[in-house]
């Protein structure tokens, strides 16, 4: 492969470890309000957090904001890895058909995007309908890998 491919396909490669990131970040923060399955320890610990921190209007809020659109997400991240699967089985033949991976990767990076912008919309619809209070015990949580600040009002 050229090098310039190389390094675009490195490039999507990175992006998509991050769109995962925050796709995993969106289901802890979806399951805080939900019975959680067996999960690491600080996932625990920051899952019972939420749900102290939240009163019980305010979990409503964020599961009704979760739930909306949770049927789409998990589209998009099986969609994905769909595509991840078409990418390796391009690149493992002996010779790469360039307009073929062209073609992968663009699809993959629409999906990725329509992906972070989902799940950017179920954060503020969960954001913009959480009491004060709510909105800052969420602000809090900011290692999940983007910031759940709301804009200044």
């Amino acid at each position: 492969m050229k090098t310039d491919k190389i390094v675009g396909l490195m490039g999507a490669v990175l992006f998509a470890s991050l769109s995962v990131n925050i796709f995993m970040a969106g289901m802890v923060v979806g399951k805080s309000v939900s019975p959680a399955p067996k999960v690491v320890a600080d996932d625990v610990a920051q899952d019972q957090r939420l749900r102290d921190g939240l009163s019980d209007a305010d979990k409503l809020v964020l599961k009704h904001a979760m739930d909306a659109n949770r049927k789409k997400i998990t589209r998009l991240h099986d969609d994905i890895e769909k595509i991840k699967q078409d990418l390796r089985d391009i690149i493992k033949k002996d010779s790469v058909d360039e307009k073929a991976l062209d073609a992968v990767l663009e699809t993959r990076k629409n999906k990725e995007l329509a992906l972070l912008q989902l799940m950017h919309e179920t954060r503020k619809a969960a954001m913009d309908n959480l009491s004060p209070e709510g909105r800052t015990i969420l602000s809090k949580v900011s290692h999940l890998g983007f910031d759940l600040n709301p804009p200044c009002r």
